[in-house]
């Protein structure tokens, strides 16, 4: 697991044990977990992934809000860096390993959702996977639950229900990071910034404007994306 997020064994202790370390300043970009919690600079453009309020505080407990109440349960995914988002799609989806993504929270209860809905966290996309196209199986169930595995919100019925699905596409994120209370940025002021145009799956974002929307929620670009 060390040498998964770019630890490099640089010898032994006076104890017998290995010593890892991981230099900001030599960071592999092999994939987004040897550079984690850290984003290559090479990056061309960023989406969102739009997740219902209910899965999102199960998923994401460190995603917090003002005035929610998100006492969810504890599951093996809410602690873990990869996270698994279940799709059933229309049309293709468009993302790429390695592309930012940036976690739309939608608001599904009560008051005015533009207001509600936010962007809490930002994720990198490690693998974009198509299980069933046009209801023919690409990837058997039992591989298609092994993928998941225990990183996703849903229980072992709930992913049959999934796998019967027309259309059907996994995609596991590394879970970089969280703007937190306060900071986190409601759906209208998005869209009064021209950051968020159409439907969230086929909202893509250049680089500067990701940037932007770091900023917005308050983080140090610098400190998130590096050369």
């Amino acid at each position: 697991m060390l040498c998964q997020f770019g630890f490099n064994c640089i010898g032994k202790n006076t104890r017998g044990e290995n010593v890892y370390i991981k230099d900001k300043r030599t960071l592999s970009f092999k994939d987004c977990y040897t550079s984690f919690p850290y984003i290559s600079s090479n990056i061309k453009r960023c989406g969102y992934i739009p997740i219902n309020d209910t899965y999102h505080d199960t998923l994401f407990p460190y995603s917090e809000l003002y005035g929610t109440n998100q006492e969810t349960e504890e599951i093996a995914a809410a602690n873990g860096i990869t996270k698994i988002f279940l799709a059933a799609p229309f049309n293709d989806l468009d993302y790429e390993e390695n592309e930012p993504v940036l976690i739309y929270r939608k608001h599904t209860g009560e008051g005015i959702a533009k207001y509600k809905s936010v962007v809490s966290s930002f994720c990198t996309v490690y693998k974009q996977i198509a299980i069933k196209k046009a209801g023919h199986c690409l990837i058997s169930k039992d591989e298609f639950l092994n993928i998941v595995g225990n990183k996703t919100v849903f229980s072992g019925d709930e992913l049959n229900d999934w796998y019967n699905k027309k259309n059907l596409v996994v995609i596991v994120l590394v879970y970089n990071g969280y703007f937190g209370k306060g900071k986190n940025i409601n759906y209208a002021t998005l869209k009064e910034n021209g950051l968020f145009e159409t439907y969230p799956y086929e909202n893509k974002l250049s680089k500067s404007q990701f940037e932007q929307v770091l900023k917005m929620g308050g983080k140090n670009v610098q400190n998130i994306i590096i050369d």
